[in-house]
């Protein structure tokens, strides 16, 4: 049987006022003097749609509570005590506070004002602590002008009379070291006045003759030839751009995409007879891009003089950086390197006039930027090729032979001399241990020149190889560094000996014996620099440097010696 569900209804409005029981009260009825009040009626306005006029008043029950009465306002926060002075009492009433007593000085202080025991402590710690610095501030400033005081009176007598005192050699000066436990300062202040350097560098104005302007001019008919040489052979292809050092000229061709540049090296024998030219030499692909260079020797070459090389490369700056320049790369592009990153050097090949030149180079370059106290030269040479350089306040020791069993004991002492001095000093290389000496005592640069390598070899001179091997091992970061000269191809230098060499450079060779790709290059002045950074042989067209700019720089650095 179905249940029949109540119909709700609502109660009328004014139903609650017809109520006669008592409500029940919630507890959020705050006043119930107000809900009692009647309620005032709406007037009925005959248009209906005319705002009433607002309140002003605010309604009685959302009037804010009289806030005098009320026992909940803090009339006082309670005081708390600082950290470090503690509870200190001052005048509410004329709100003032006492001056601020000085803590620079433990008299000052009252300590009786500190409340706690552990800030009082802490208090008293710290102006102590601070009366022993300003002790110490006041011993230290009238011990510096006494020193003032002594070195101007010191002036004084210097100005009057001269030094008469005679400098001391390099190898007479002793470097201060220290033993376990008992260290030495390595820099003291000089109370003696510091004189400048009385030396200067040669000038820019000796160096020469520049290159001509025109060395970079295109041959297009060379250029065209090239261009139909491909095209006989069924290799579209077209010049993108032109590169020439003044020796070489770089042809940058845009092949097929079609074409394989594995295939280059059967092309070039078929390319070749086009041409009117006996040499070239193809590098596929170029780095960067996907098309491939033709370099061939120009008909009429514009020689790289000395000059160009030094005043358009980082080398006119003068910095004593020990960076030294060959010539310049087929993209016209200076060679310069630094010496401590080079490490020991390798010239393989070439005629001997050829090499000469080229380490004439090397020397020039680091004579053109560095004093007699920072580079020091030796040469161990059989030949007469570096008699210029004798009578010069640049070498180390006098030139030996090539066939002499003692030729390398000076540079051996000097090896294990300098491994001693800056293992006392905990160094390891020669830059940190020039950082922590002063001027006086700063170790210089070594190069020691060998020429030729080859004739060493086939003298079966044991004792100097040994002391060319140590001196590989040993001598990169001490500061001494090996120019090695190899000329005959028919002695040939062992595995070992070129992996320490770091820096190899080949003139023409046909059996690639040091760099890969050597046999392509044209005899004379064409050479490459395989560097340490690098596993990609550079090509170099050597610079020229004339026998009078020779003599002149040569002359000048004999003139400036004390």
């Amino acid at each position: 049987m179905a249940r029949s569900r109540k119909r709700r209804e609502f109660k009328p409005v004014d139903a609650e006022e017809n109520l006669t029981e008592e409500r029940f009260r919630f507890p959020l009825d705050i006043d119930d003097d107000i809900k009692k009040q009647p309620a005032e009626k709406r007037k009925n306005d005959s248009t209906g749609f005319v705002r009433r006029d607002r309140r002003h008043e605010h309604h009685q029950s959302t009037n804010l509570p009289d806030t005098s009465k009320s026992s909940f306002i803090l009339k006082k926060a309670r005081e708390i005590p600082s950290p470090v002075h503690g509870l200190k009492k001052y005048d509410l009433e004329n709100k003032e506070a006492p001056e601020a007593e000085s803590s620079e000085s433990s008299e000052g202080t009252n300590y009786d004002d500190i409340q706690s025991v552990i800030i009082r402590d802490i208090v008293k710690k710290r102006n102590r602590k601070k009366h022993r610095d300003n002790i110490r501030k006041e011993a230290a400033m009238n011990r510096r002008k006494e020193e003032a005081e002594s070195r101007s009176s010191q002036n004084l007598k210097s100005a009057i009379k001269p030094l008469t005192k005679k400098k001391k050699s390099l190898k007479e000066d002793k470097v201060p070291t220290h033993t376990m436990g008992t260290p030495v300062k390595m820099k003291s202040a000089s109370v003696e006045k510091r004189y400048g350097p009385t030396l200067s560098l040669p000038s820019l104005d000796m160096l020469g003759k520049m290159q001509a302007s025109d060395y970079a001019s295109e041959e297009k008919e060379l250029s065209e030839a090239i261009v139909q040489a491909f095209n006989a052979n069924g290799v579209p292809a077209s010049v993108n751009e032109y590169k020439s050092n003044g020796i070489i000229g770089t042809h940058e061709l845009k092949l097929n995409r079609n074409f394989r540049i594995s295939n280059i090296s059967k092309l070039k024998s078929h390319i070749l007879p086009y041409l009117p030219v006996e040499e070239m030499r193809v590098v596929a692909p170029i780095i960067g891009t996907s098309h491939i260079g033709v370099e061939i020797p120009l008909r009429e070459p514009r020689p790289i003089y000395f000059s160009t090389l030094f005043q358009k490369s980082s080398l006119k700056l003068r910095k004593n950086d020990y960076k030294f320049m060959l010539g310049k790369i087929v993209d016209d592009q200076i060679f310069s390197y630094e010496l401590p990153k080079a490490g020991h050097l390798l010239v393989y090949g070439g005629k001997n006039d050829e090499a000469a030149h080229l380490i004439d180079n090397f020397i020039i370059s680091m004579l053109m930027n560095h004093t007699s106290h920072d580079l020091k030269f030796k040469f161990v040479t059989s030949n007469d090729m570096y008699d210029g350089y004798k009578r010069l306040n640049y070498l180390f020791s006098e030139h030996d032979t090539i066939k002499s069993t003692d030729a390398l004991d000076d540079i051996l002492q000097e090896v294990n001399s300098r491994s001693n001095q800056f293992r006392r000093a905990h160094v390891r290389n020669i830059s940190s241990f020039n950082q922590r000496v002063n001027h006086a005592n700063k170790k210089s640069v070594i190069v020691v020149v060998i020429d030729d390598f080859s004739e060493l070899i086939q003298s079966n001179n044991h004792e100097a190889i040994n002391a060319v091997v140590q001196i590989l091992k040993k001598g990169k970061p001490l500061g001494i560094h090996l120019l090695i000269r190899h000329g005959d191809p028919a002695a040939k230098i062992g595995y070992e000996l070129l992996q320490l060499l770091q820096t190899k450079i080949s003139f023409k060779d046909d059996r690639n014996q040091v760099i890969k790709g050597s046999d392509n290059l044209m005899s004379g002045n064409d050479m490459l620099v395989q560097i340490p950074t690098s596993n990609k042989p550079l090509r170099v067209n050597r610079g020229e440097i004339d026998k009078e700019t020779k003599d002149k720089i040569l002359k000048f650095l004999r003139e400036q010696q004390p």
